[in-house]
């Protein structure tokens, strides 16, 4: 709310009228003390009031210096901060204080906020490219290793090396492609190509397009969907449930069981995919849509770029829907998407 130019201009009136009576008071009683027998009441008045003037004048201007020195200060110590956040060194102390105007310290503060967001930023992007270059790097590795040990092998450790190295170079195509579809789907702020799509059928054709895979741990999904319609981006969901359902058969032991659902609760379509795999450990369950995040046990024994929760959950989301996970270590996991109608 604005202050109005009146309201400001009686507030300086007011406080120099305050002052200038604190000062004629003060004056007033020393030179009383002082001059009492030898000038009249009148003449000490005037003297006192004169006195006062002067020393209202000092105070006002002592005031007013001092006040200009802090908001040079702070000026000062505002422009370093700027200046050395546009040189991209994120780790700057608290802006200028500018407590005394409540307009310029609203300023301040929200330098520092965004001084915040920008170091958890470079943070997460020294991350990533520390997650990158990990993930990159061991293919590579594996993939030179194999390549060299082919000079030597015979025939039979011929075909297992090529396998490796195959295995390796779908692993490189795969993070690379996820890499991407990460990169193009973050400068996306409004979904595109949307159509209204039964969901129920999608979900039955992405159950069907991985038979190969639950075939061969000898794992029959069992699914409960209800006819339902939502408009989405249809290829970009279809890699959500491509996703969610490759995971629950990668970590479901050979024999088990997977629990696909589909049904409206309210004004949301939800699908939830159970399976009795090995589960999540506890304090791995918050993170594991984090990108390149994998718990240790995921990462013993499952290879992945860590990406695929991230692009699933970004796809979600740029549906305005919500995914999350539930999970008991040793107990198998949940995922749960939640989609609006409309």
């Amino acid at each position: 709310m604005k202050t109005k130019p009146y309201l400001q201009t009686l507030t300086s009136v007011a406080f120099f009228v305050a002052v200038f009576l604190v000062c004629n008071v003060f004056s007033f009683g020393l030179i009383f003390e002082l001059l009492y027998d030898k000038l009249t009441e009148l003449s000490i008045q005037i003297i006192a009031s004169v006195v006062s003037l002067l020393l209202t004048i000092l105070i006002l201007t002592v005031t007013r210096f001092s006040l200009l020195k802090r908001y040079k200060d702070a000026f000062i110590k505002t422009a370093e901060v700027i200046k050395r956040l546009t040189k991209g060194d994120f780790d700057v102390p608290p802006a200028g204080d500018f407590r005394i105007d409540p307009k310029l310290g609203g300023f301040v503060k929200s330098i520092d906020i965004m001084a915040s967001e920008l170091a958890k930023v470079e943070k997460m992007r020294r991350e990533f490219v520390s997650n990158v270059s990990h993930e990159i790097q061991s293919p590579l590795t594996n993939i030179r290793g194999y390549a060299k040990a082919l000079e030597k092998a015979d025939s039979t450790e011929q075909r297992e090396y090529i396998d490796v190295i195959q295995s390796e170079s779908e692993r490189l195509s795969n993070l690379s492609e996820n890499l991407l579809r990460l990169a193009s789907l973050d400068a996306e702020t409004m979904l595109q190509d949307v159509a209204p799509c039964r969901l129920d059928r999608q979900i039955r054709s992405v159950i069907l397009a991985c038979e190969p895979q639950w075939t061969s741990k000898n794992i029959d999904p069992q699914a409960e969907l209800e006819e339902l319609t939502v408009p989405v981006n249809v290829d970009l969901l279809a890699h959500v449930w491509t996703n969610l359902l490759a995971n629950a058969i990668k970590f479901t032991p050979v024999g088990g069981q997977i629990y696909v659902s589909l049904s409206q609760q309210g004004e949301n379509a939800v699908c939830q995919i159970d399976n009795t795999g090995i589960g999540i450990e506890a304090d791995a369950l918050p993170h594991i849509f984090e990108r390149f995040y994998k718990a240790d046990k995921s990462r013993e024994l499952f290879k992945g770029s860590g990406l695929g929760l991230a692009i699933a959950k970004k796809i979600v989301e740029l549906h305005n829907g919500t995914i999350k996970a539930q999970s008991r270590a040793g107990e198998g996991a949940s995922f749960i998407v939640s989609l609006p109608l409309h």
